[in-house]
């Protein structure tokens, strides 16, 4: 019987080995697509505010949005270290979609 609890604390260890290792192989997401769900979204509810505000300037964001809508298509952020935080306009958002607060 001991024998027999063994083999099934081996089968389960392998079995979240394996599952980690799933993990890993999948796409990572942008911060963005975790945060708001996709790049537009983003646009969309962060950004185009921001600028109607008057908070972002509309001439720069263009080549920003640009710049940062070519890493979404390259793939920059299946390379990017998950605990790195992106700076954007008035919050940051960590790898993970969480919102870390305001700038003043």
């Amino acid at each position: 019987m001991r024998e027999c609890n063994n083999h099934v604390r081996s089968a389960r260890a392998l079995q979240k080995r394996v599952a980690r290792i799933e993990r890993a192989a999948l796409p990572k997401p942008s911060p963005f697509v975790l945060a708001d769900g996709s790049f537009d979204q983003f646009v969309a509810s962060k950004v185009l505010p921001d600028i109607e505000a008057g908070l972002l300037d509309r001439a720069d964001m263009i080549g920003v949005i640009a710049a940062l809508q070519a890493w979404e298509q390259d793939g920059t952020w299946e390379r990017a270290d998950a605990g790195q935080v992106v700076q954007f306009g008035r919050c940051s958002m960590s790898a993970f979609g969480k919102r870390e607060g305001f700038r003043e």
